[in-house]
């Protein structure tokens, strides 16, 4: 694997890190997440994986949401 195909991959990975976050979230109730410890909150808040893949390359971020696109899993769970 090269180090472009290994940074895609991570992308990638961090991509569905956001989405499974933001998912879980907006499942949570108002009250749940008012009531976590700043800091338990600040590790689950979407918006710090999605600004990190927000700030990759472009490319990385095209090639990236290309697969998670693809993935199976993905397709699925969007399917619920």
């Amino acid at each position: 694997m090269s180090d472009r195909d290994a940074f895609v991959a991570a992308a990638a990975e961090l991509l569905i890190a956001a989405i499974t976050m933001r998912d879980l979230l907006d499942a949570m109730p108002p009250a749940v997440r008012t009531a976590m410890p700043a800091d338990l909150k600040g590790r689950v808040d979407r918006y710090t994986y999605q600004a990190s893949f927000d700030g990759l390359p472009a490319d990385i971020r095209a090639e990236a949401r290309a697969i998670v696109d693809a993935d199976a899993d993905i397709i699925a769970a969007r399917q619920l």
